[in-house]
């Protein structure tokens, strides 16, 4: 198991950037715990109180490992694996975000078969990255884009449950978290362009947060 880890690669930060990656996402992870109270409170009937909680759930795992693991020091080996569970969480937070946009927003069959569909890109992207997290990384990029984006196939049903807004925060989000992608692509071969890229995931979030709050639930 330690020799697994130590094949793990470590990109490199400089202190400035990790306490800019550490505070903003510790920073997503307190945003989650209210986006979290204020989904559940405003939710009606257990179905949809149970989709939301998985969402902001999902939220709430991704931002707090992200934090921890920014925070490490790059000589604790327990650094390697949390970049292995942050990358997975990247899934985890799609398919979070998923349960509410497909089954709330889309619903019926279509609505399962699209929550069926980024399940099984989830649990393909996880399994990539838990055998090598640098090794698979063009077929991980693929797995969020066509998670994240087959939701555009319940468009028609998701503007009549949510109206043009809605739909338009949750348009906004994932394009968001798309050009954040692309930022992450640069690594840590521009400096503070993996910072930039919790920006964006962090407006991504909100904006799908504010579009299920405000105009599914």
């Amino acid at each position: 198991m330690c020799e697994r880890r130590l094949n793990i690669r470590l990109p490199f930060y400089t202190l400035g950037e990790e306490i800019f990656n550490a505070v903003s996402h510790g920073l997503g992870a307190a945003f989650s715990v209210a986006a979290l109270v204020l989904l559940v409170v405003r939710a009606r009937g257990l179905p949809a109180k149970i989709c939301v909680s998985l969402f902001g759930a999902s939220m709430i795992l991704l931002y707090t490992v992200s934090c921890i693991y920014h925070a490490l020091s790059r000589n604790l080996e327990g650094k390697k694996v949390l970049r292995v569970i942050d990358h997975c969480n990247i899934y985890v937070l799609v398919l979070g975000t998923y349960i509410p946009a497909s089954l709330l927003g889309v619903g019926g069959t279509l609505g399962w078969i699209l929550f069926g569909v980024t399940g099984a890109f989830t649990a393909l992207g996880i399994t990539l990255t838990a055998v090598r997290v640098d090794r698979f990384q063009v077929s991980q990029v693929i797995c969020h884009l066509v998670s994240g984006w087959s939701i555009l196939l319940g468009l028609p049903r998701l503007m009549r449950t949510m109206g043009k807004a809605g739909v338009l925060y949750l348009l906004l989000g994932g394009s968001l978290y798309s050009i954040g992608s692309a930022l992450y692509a640069l690594g840590s071969r521009r400096r503070y362009a993996h910072s930039v890229f919790h920006v964006f995931c962090l407006l991504g979030t909100f904006c799908h947060f504010w579009g299920i709050y405000r105009y599914l639930i």
